[in-house]
C-alpha cells in the first residue's frame, strides 16, 4: 500500500517537471512585451506625409506637409484636419505590442492582413487591410491595418513585407476617402468677432439680387473704461411690426453661419450653378477681450473687415450646396441642414 502511495506520487512529480520543461521550452526566448512600442524605429513626430489605400481602390488617401501646414493633394491642397491627422500620428506612436502572431501567409486572412501584391499595391481581391505609409523626409515606414481583435481589445498589424504579425493596442479607423481629412471649419472667425451681417438673397432667374434682403448688428455701449459691443444682434432698420421672436435668435443665426462645415471640396471654375444668396460679415480683428457675459470689450488697436459668402446650389444632378468665400479657388460643399439654417429670410425670424 505504502509502495503504490509513493509510485503515485513519483509519477505525478514526473509529470509536473516534464509539463514544466514543456512550457519553459514552449517560451524560452519569447520577450515581454510590457510597454513595448511597435514604432521603436521610427519617428513619428518627423511625419510629412500620411498616405492610405484600401483593398478596393488604386488611389491613395494623402495628406502632407507644404510649408509647415496639412493640406490634402487629392482635394487641390485644401486645409486637411490637423486634430486628426494629430490623434492618428499620436495614436500610431503610443501603440504597443501586446502579442506576437501568426508569421505564416496562409493564416494571415483570419487578421485581415494578406500580402501586398506588386508594386506596393493591396491585393483587391483578397485583402481586407488598410496600407499606411508613413513618410519623415527621406525615410517611410508601412503599416497593414487588419481586424479588430474579437476576443481582446486591440488590432492585428503587419510591417509590409515582413512575415511577422502582431496584436497591437491601436484604436483607430482610417478614413476610406480624402473627406473625411477635410478641415471641418470654413469660416476663420469666431461669433463673438462679428459686428454686423448683411444677407442679401438672389433672383435664380435673372441672377440678380432680389429686393429679399435684411441686416443685423451688434451695438456698441459706451462703458466706463472702454467700448463694448451688445451680446445679442439686433434686426437694423426695423419697423414696430418687426418683432424678434426671441432676443437671442439672430445671434443664433449668427453662430450657424459660423459654423458650418465642409463635407466635400471643389475648384470654382465657371459652372451652372445658381447663386442663392450672399452673407457679408463684417468682424473685429486684434484688440478683441472676450467677457463672461458675451459682450466683447474693445480697444485701440481693433480693425474692422469683412468676409464675403457667396452660397450656391446645384439642382442639375444630385441637388448639392456650395459655398465659396470671396475670390476664393475652393467651392465648398455643405449640408443641406446647414444651407436652410443660413438661409432663412428674415420673416422666419419674427412673430
Amino acid at each position: 500500500m505504502r509502495i503504490s502511495f509513493l509510485i503515485k506520487v513519483l509519477a505525478v512529480g514526473v509529470l509536473a517537471v516534464l509539463l514544466s520543461s514543456y512550457f519553459i521550452s514552449k517560451n524560452k526566448g519569447v520577450q515581454s512585451f510590457d510597454d513595448t512600442l511597435l514604432l521603436t524605429d521610427f519617428d513619428v513626430n518627423l511625419v510629412d506625409k500620411i498616405q492610405i489605400q484600401n483593398a478596393a481602390s488604386k488611389q491613395f488617401i494623402s495628406a502632407e506637409k507644404v510649408s509647415g501646414k496639412w493640406v490634402l493633394p487629392n482635394k487641390f491642397g485644401y486645409a486637411a484636419d490637423v486634430k486628426k491627422l494629430s490623434k492618428l500620428l499620436q495614436n500610431l506612436k503610443d501603440t504597443q505590442i501586446v502579442e506576437l502572431k501568426t508569421k505564416q501567409a496562409k493564416y494571415y486572412s483570419r487578421l485581415g492582413l494578406q500580402s501586398l501584391d506588386q508594386g506596393n499595391e493591396l491585393d483587391a481581391e483578397k485583402s481586407q487591410a488598410q496600407l499606411l505609409t508613413l513618410v519623415a523626409g527621406d525615410e517611410f515606414t508601412q503599416l497593414l491595418i487588419g481586424n479588430e481583435s474579437q476576443s481582446s481589445t486591440g488590432r492585428y498589424v503587419r510591417f509590409a513585407r515582413q512575415e511577422q504579425s502582431y496584436l497591437v493596442t491601436l484604436d483607430i479607423n482610417l478614413p476610406s476617402d480624402d473627406s473625411s481629412w477635410l478641415m471641418p471649419k470654413i469660416i476663420p472667425i469666431n461669433v463673438n468677432q462679428v459686428s454686423q451681417v448683411d444677407i442679401a438673397f438672389f433672383n435664380e432667374k435673372s441672377n440678380k439680387k432680389s429686393s429679399n434682403k435684411f441686416a443685423i448688428a451688434r451695438q456698441a455701449h459706451e462703458e466706463s473704461e472702454t467700448d463694448s459691443l451688445a451680446g445679442n444682434f439686433e434686426l437694423l432698420n426695423k419697423t414696430k411690426e418687426q418683432v424678434p421672436q426671441y432676443d437671442s435668435i439672430f445671434t443664433g443665426l449668427v453662430r450657424n453661419i459660423i459654423n458650418i462645415t465642409a463635407k466635400d471640396i471643389k475648384l470654382a471654375e465657371s459652372s451652372e450653378m445658381k447663386l442663392q444668396q450672399s452673407i457679408v460679415l463684417t468682424y473685429l480683428d486684434n484688440g478683441l477681450i472676450d467677457k463672461p457675459d458675451n459682450k466683447v470689450m474693445l480697444d485701440d488697436k481693433v480693425q474692422s473687415k469683412t468676409l464675403t459668402l457667396q452660397l450656391y446650389k446645384n439642382d442639375r444632378e444630385t441637388l448639392s450646396y456650395w459655398v465659396r468665400l470671396e475670390q476664393s479657388k475652393y467651392l465648398i460643399n455643405i449640408s443641406e441642414f446647414d444651407f436652410k439654417q443660413i438661409s432663412k429670410p428674415v420673416n422666419d425670424y419674427l412673430e
